[in-house]
């Protein structure tokens, strides 16, 4: 084995796919222990409501006794079973897995304030914590399960974006937080929230659009892998040749939403190893773009 052998070698090991499936899983463990931590003992513990599904179990818990992780268990597995009928499967089993990790954490980590006994430290660092946790889930091609299935299903079929959508939900939580508690404990929550939506844009910046330009010897096959993965965006190919190796390849461009670049980036390293990429922030599309959060 040569020495020029060991890149290549190497980045078909970390590119593998089940190398790929275990980070994506560590992740998605690390983000749940995340927002679980943020959600007990930054913002449940100052009876604030985080946003989604968890806020509503937290709700629930306060009504009926019955443990958060449990109530967030066992709302899931409808919504779960509806995202199985309308997602991808790669989602919904990450889901899956995130949900029952948020389940275990929630019932683990104690509603107690550890960090702080000031309500609004807790709003404000309890929403980026619990939301960084949050985006880190979803990066990798999951979810915390709930609302956040409800929200992929409503951009679908019905072009509504996820802040959007998000933002109704979270908005009932509110009321219902304000009218079976303190108003005032409302308005904390709302701090809660609107720091969280910015986290978590702050963390995927599924705003920003960009164009991956591809350069391989493999362009049909990548071409093919991008557009039958959970990344389903349209690939442009032309034809073109090295200016010093006088080898025929293909270039490949495709615009994606930037937090989808992690994952076009391990299709694209899997497919071709020695692919030639180069990323651009794109200002303005005119043009059939569909936006996926």
């Amino acid at each position: 084995m040569s020495t020029a052998d060991i890149p290549e070698k190497t980045k078909r090991f970390f590119y593998h796919p089940v190398c790929c499936v275990c980070r994506d899983l560590l992740g998605i463990l690390i983000g749940c222990a995340v927002f679980a931590f943020g959600a007990n003992t930054l913002i449940a513990a100052h009876q604030l409501l985080p946003g989604g599904l968890t806020g509503i179990c937290t709700l629930l818990y306060r009504l009926t006794g019955v443990s958060v992780g449990t109530l967030y268990f066992v709302l899931n597995i409808p919504l779960l079973i509806l995202g199985y009928l309308q997602i991808g499967k790669k989602f919904i089993c990450y889901t899956i897995y995130a949900v029952v990790c948020i389940s275990i954490f929630l019932n683990v980590i104690p509603q107690e304030q550890l960090w702080t006994h000031n309500i609004l430290l807790g709003a404000v660092f309890g929403g980026f914590i619990a939301s960084m946790g949050t985006g880190f889930v979803l990066r990798v091609g999951g979810s915390t399960g709930g609302t956040d299935i409800l929200g992929r299903i409503a951009v679908k079929y019905f072009q509504i974006p996820m802040g959007v959508f998000g933002l109704c939900i979270n908005a009932l939580i509110v009321v219902a937080s304000s009218y079976f508690g303190n108003p005032e404990l409302g308005m904390y929550t709302i701090i809660s929230m609107y720091i969280g939506a910015r986290t978590v844009d702050l963390v995927l910046n599924h705003i920003d659009r960009i164009t991956v330009t591809i350069i391989s010897k493999k362009g049909e096959d990548v071409a093919e892998a991008i557009t039958k993965s959970v990344v389903r965006r349209g690939v442009t190919i032309w034809n073109a040749s090295g200016a010093y190796t006088h080898q025929d390849k293909q270039v490949l461009m495709c615009v994606i939403v930037k937090h989808q670049w992690s994952e076009t980036k391990k299709i694209v390293l899997a497919t071709d190893p020695e692919a030639f990429i180069t990323v651009a922030p794109i200002k303005r599309i005119v043009g059939n773009f569909k936006e996926t959060w």
